[in-house]
């Protein structure tokens, strides 16, 4: 009965994922507020009543049915205030900022409440960019007025592209403004939300630091580790961080957060020594935590991984036998019941997959070696905790980022251990600098230090043969590998033949699942027109074979364009070509006209028009003689041109294809 009771939280857990997936995918539950509210009450005993084995489906019923209506009601675009359906053409629109978002080369971005529209209260979030102005300064909460209307977040414009608008409508939000200065009036009134008091410590102490003499690297890596501030950081060092296996060190989460209660754990020990130390101890190290996570902005990574180790921290101090896993379980169900869309974050599921992979994995990974040696010990154990996370994120990671680093293992071993003391100077600094009294040799030390962790990182990267990259698995592969993966788990805790059954099920269909993809991809042939700002790109494809053609074919700048197709369809063979007048496949004939304006329409029989590099032509007589089939416009040309032309192919009731409007255009 013990082992029965041990799984129910789980299973509580599966049910409630079940029932978010599957109102978020088909948005068809409907449920009344005042309901839900029963639900939630009722919510409350459902642990009781699955104490009884006969209602335990109860229990399971309840969860899934709250999964669905909490899913259903984060909704905003649900509710009659959402401030999409009070849009007009010239309306004036009052957004209150809630987060700072990671900026871009020109504009400062923000997720932002839209609270009025037209004098209208309203629900709703919506991106806004802001144009860069060295005179102005932001911070959440601010409320601002504008009269200019928001926009839909666009499709992807080319195949597999990363879907930008799928990700933001998953943090529930659908819209996007941009500003520039003259768009927009600052409005009075600013009130002092936890997040805009988290915004303004960390813009402050961002700001005293950054005049305390550390270099430009180190800068960028204190606001990284300790602000969660990434956006100081250049390229160049984040993907020095990311080839090696270390992203995740810049992303304030979990790693950091249980660091942190390690530490903490350790300073506070002698208080288990008092009468009452361990509820004191507790609330002690829930304070920091939670003060640490203020001074980091209290992004929903920073809350997740709060929420789950404070409730590691009980079972750590209380010495709760199993809790550690009960307190992730927990934590997820707490967090979804609050925010589902959490669930279809990366960071939310990484973070738990990696938390999973070293609470079962790693104590078996640890003993498949022994050493009396202390040291020795001390750094196979730190082996085998990243040997352990790794393989439960490895198929996700493979999924999201197609890449898997090599020599993650060694910079988790030369960075790890002291990734602590780094936090720790990293906190008081921060401390130190609010107050002015940070010495200069301190940032001198803490400044060659992170220097060094840079270099260190750098020295990994630069290691690109053990980087394999451009790999690729589908959701049906990953989850097949989850099945794998937690089969072998459950078959070496268990030793039950039935998860052996089920580890050889997973095996079987992705043998199975990968040869009939590898022969659907070989018998597929299409024809490609991407779209790209100033730029004709084009790809015919005959099985994996492919041929690239664009204006010059030394032209490298546009591959992000095609890689992502590449990949995805496995094309193992490009021959890159320049653009012909005319292209040729299956039996469509493609006629390309160019900014010359010269063409070939001898012998042509319905063909397909492509524009590109804006031709100075009459479209109306072309069309007149060769009447073509379908007229399409490429980014290469100017917007002007691009009007007129739909213009003439709608007078002449032609099909019209802008790849800057319609996205790519594929023939098959």
């Amino acid at each position: 009965m013990k082992k029965y009771r041990y799984y129910i939280p789980l299973q509580f857990l599966l049910f409630l994922v079940f029932g978010i997936v599957l109102q978020s995918q088909f948005n068809f539950w409907i449920l009344d507020s005042r309901v839900e509210l029963l639900l939630f009450i009722f919510l409350l005993f459902s642990f009781w009543i699955a104490s009884r084995k006969k209602r335990i489906f109860v229990g399971f019923f309840m969860f899934f049915v709250v999964g669905m209506s909490r899913s259903y009601h984060i909704d905003d675009q649900v509710q009659p205030k959402y401030f999409a359906n009070h849009l007009e053409s010239h309306s004036s629109i009052v957004l209150r900022l809630d987060k700072r978002l990671n900026p871009t080369k020109n504009h400062l971005r923000f997720e932002a409440d839209v609270i009025q529209v037209n004098q209208i209260e309203t629900v709703g979030k919506l991106v806004v960019s802001i144009l860069k102005d060295t005179t102005s300064q932001f911070f959440i909460d601010e409320v601002i007025f504008t009269n200019q209307v928001p926009k839909k977040i666009q499709q992807p414009l080319n195949p597999y592209q990363f879907d930008y608008r799928k990700y933001m409508a998953n943090h529930g939000v659908h819209y996007q403004l941009y500003l520039s200065g003259n768009d927009f009036i600052k409005l009075n009134g600013i009130r002092n939300s936890i997040y805009g008091i988290a915004d303004q410590i960390r813009m402050r102490v961002s700001s005293k630091l950054e005049n305390k003499g550390f270099s430009e690297v180190s800068f960028g890596l204190l606001n990284a580790l300790v602000l969660g501030r990434r956006g100081e950081l250049s390229k160049e060092v984040i993907d020095d961080f990311k080839n090696a296996g270390a992203i995740h060190i810049l992303a304030i989460s979990g790693l950091h957060i249980g660091i942190i209660l390690l530490l903490l754990n350790f300073v506070f020990k002698p208080l288990e020594y008092l009468r009452f130390g361990k509820l004191l101890k507790l609330i002690l190290i829930l304070l920091l935590l939670w003060f640490f996570g203020l001074i980091a902005g209290l992004s929903p990574s920073i809350i997740r991984s709060i929420t789950m180790f404070s409730f590691v921290a009980f079972g750590i101090i209380f010495k709760k036998s199993g809790s550690i896993l009960y307190s992730i379980i927990t934590s997820m169900l707490i967090l979804l019941l609050m925010n589902p869309n959490y669930l279809f974050e990366v960071g939310f599921q990484l973070s738990y997959l990696a938390v999973f992979g070293i609470v079962l994995l790693q104590p078996r990974i640890y003993k498949w070696y022994t050493s009396r040696f202390t040291i020795i010990d001390y750094f196979w154990k730190l082996v085998s905790v990243s040997l352990a996370a790794q393989v439960f994120v490895l198929p996700i990671s493979l999924y999201y980022f197609h890449q898997f680093p090599g020599l993650f293992w060694l910079t988790n071993l030369l960075i790890i251990p002291v990734l602590g003391i780094l936090l720790m100077l990293g906190i008081l600094s921060v401390l130190l600098s609010s107050i002015d009294l940070l010495p200069e040799y301190f940032v001198f030390l803490f400044d060659k230090l992170l220097i060094g962790l840079s270099t260190i990182v750098k020295w990994i990267a630069d290691f690109e043969q053990f980087i394999v990259d451009n790999l690729n698995i589908s959701f049906f592969e990953m989850t097949l590998c989850y099945v794998i993966l937690f089969g072998s788990i459950s078959l070496m805790i268990n030793r039950n033949l039935k998860y052996g059954f089920i580890v050889l099920f997973g095996i079987v269909s992705l043998q199975l699942h990968s040869i009939y993809s590898m022969m659907m991809r070989s018998q597929k042939n299409e024809f490609v027109i991407f779209h790209q700002t100033k730029a004709s790109v084009l790809i015919k494809r005959v099985g994996k074979q492919g041929i690239l053609y664009q204006a010059s074919s030394h032209d490298l700048s546009h591959i992000n364009v095609y890689k992502d197709y590449l990949r995805e369809e496995n094309i193992k063979t490009i021959s890159k070509d320049s653009i012909p007048g005319i292209i040729g496949f299956k039996n469509q004939s493609i006629l390309i006209v160019d900014s010359l304006g010269i063409f070939q329409i001898r012998n042509l029989q319905d063909p397909i028009i492509l524009l590109t590099h804006s031709p100075k032509m009459n479209l109306d007589r072309l069309i007149q003689t060769v009447y073509p089939k379908e007229i399409i416009a490429d980014g290469s040309n100017y917007p002007s041109f691009i009007e007129r032309w739909e213009s003439s192919a709608y007078k002449n009731k032609i099909p019209f294809h802008f790849t800057g409007r319609d996205g790519a255009y594929i023939l098959k």
